[in-house]
């Protein structure tokens, strides 16, 4: 019962499809040169670090925590863990296997108040069966995050609906946890089948994504350009969305 849709009638598509093989291809490029200098060039953690987002990009989650790792051996410190530890769990289908909690373990060593490590850590005590902990866990997480973290609505989504599955006093347990200071609460974020629909896109679909995300960023640093670790990861994001002139 589905209407025609002449190959004439997609010409934008069409163009759309061509213009993200285009950019995937060029990252595809950019990744193989990238580890060629690096097997001259095996301290350069920036080509880690780089070729660990790139691979990423790609839905290579294997080998983008193996660059990550590698970044992390050459000095990358708890943003090499936390990307590696996230790779990990991507690789993984979202479960927090026991290396990936590992890393993130590692990252708050480093680095205590890391949301990434904070998150990824909740999830893993809710995996195992430990809900209310892991809502205690993301609520503290929450009552820390700027109201213009992008991660925040999401993270508000979660605990919602993991409490609303498990049948936990949410109000209570905020007022549990808040100790006297605001326990962030606000508008829902994307509802369970669009995270499913998100781990199940194709790769110039996430790539469509990625490119928003990058676009968000950069609107925020325009109101916040002091943000310094921002433009850094600004310029290493359009690099690798193949546009040197923008990085």
């Amino acid at each position: 019962g589905t209407p025609d849709l002449p190959l004439s009638a997609r010409a934008d598509e069409r163009a759309r499809m061509a213009e993200a093989t285009q950019r995937q291809r060029g990252i595809m490029d950019m990744v193989q040169n990238l580890e060629r200098r690096l097997g001259n060039q095996p301290d350069d953690l920036e080509g880690w670090m780089l070729l660990g987002r790139s691979r990423l990009s790609l839905g290579d989650f294997e080998q983008a925590a193996v660059a990550f790792r590698r970044a992390a051996s050459v000095g990358g410190g708890a943003e090499a863990v936390g990307e590696m530890g996230e790779a990990l769990v991507r690789r993984d289908r979202g479960i927090v296997t026991p290396d990936a909690r590992k890393a993130f373990e590692s990252v708050l060593e480093i680095a205590p108040a890391d949301p990434r490590a904070r998150y990824y850590l909740a999830l893993a005590a809710l995996q195992s069966g430990d809900t209310e902990t892991a809502l205690r866990q993301w609520l503290e997480l929450a009552a820390d995050t700027p109201p213009d973290a992008p991660w925040r609505a999401g993270l508000l989504q979660r605990i919602e609906d993991v409490a609303e599955e498990n049948g936990v006093d949410l109000a209570a347990l905020r007022e549990q946890v808040g100790g006297g200071r605001p326990v962030a609460s606000g508008p829902r974020g994307p509802s369970q089948e669009d995270i499913a629909a998100a781990q199940s896109m194709s790769a110039d679909d996430r790539l469509e994504m990625i490119r928003g995300m990058v676009d968000g960023l950069q609107a925020r640093l325009e109101e916040d350009p002091s943000d310094v670790e921002g433009w850094l990861r600004l310029g290493r994001s359009w690099k690798v969305l193949g546009e040197p002139e923008k990085s």
